[in-house]
């Protein structure tokens, strides 16, 4: 299902800007290939649960998918470019939940207002990531602090510093 979210301002969301989530409950939405995200502004979104993953101001989430082995990667080839988030009360700008083939280039992210020393990116149970050409917050220049991993497999790029360490 391929699908492009391009050129929109978000302003003012309470919880995600940019929310890609497999509903089996409701039936709503399905597995997403080929998603492009790119060139948005997303000001001051998440703020009704800082701490809840799924309020990240761009949100791609498999069911809590638990493997980080490539049969089980629910969304695949995903573009997230160009993009500007700021003021986000979310502890995390991207939190990425059962993904493969991913590219995350070029973004500018400003600091969180919920926890200005955390890591922006949160990947999770995903493989084949690359992290390159993005802005961070003022001062976050130490690349593993950029990225927070959990069973994440060939995460790469000049923005984590190489190769991260697979968790």
């Amino acid at each position: 299902s391929d699908a492009t979210v391009r050129y929109c301002t978000l302003v003012n969301i309470g919880m995600g800007a940019i929310a890609v989530h497999y509903e089996a409950d409701w039936g709503e939405a399905g597995i997403s290939r080929n998603l492009v995200l790119e060139n948005n502004y997303i000001e001051n979104t998440g703020y009704y649960n800082p701490e809840n993953r799924i309020y990240a101001a761009i949100s791609v989430y498999g069911l809590n998918q638990v493997s980080s082995d490539a049969d089980y990667m629910l969304y695949r080839n995903i573009r997230i470019s160009g993009n500007r988030i700021v003021n986000r009360g979310a502890e995390y700008a991207m939190s990425i939940n059962s993904a493969m083939d991913v590219e995350i280039t070029g973004n500018e992210i400003g600091a969180s207002e919920y926890d200005a020393s955390g890591a922006p990116i949160l990947l999770y149970y995903v493989r084949d990531i690359l992290l390159a050409d993005n802005i961070f917050p003022e001062g976050m220049t130490d690349a593993a602090a950029r990225v927070e991993t959990d069973h994440a497999a060939s995460v790469t790029g000049p923005d984590v510093g190489g190769t991260v360490p697979e968790t």
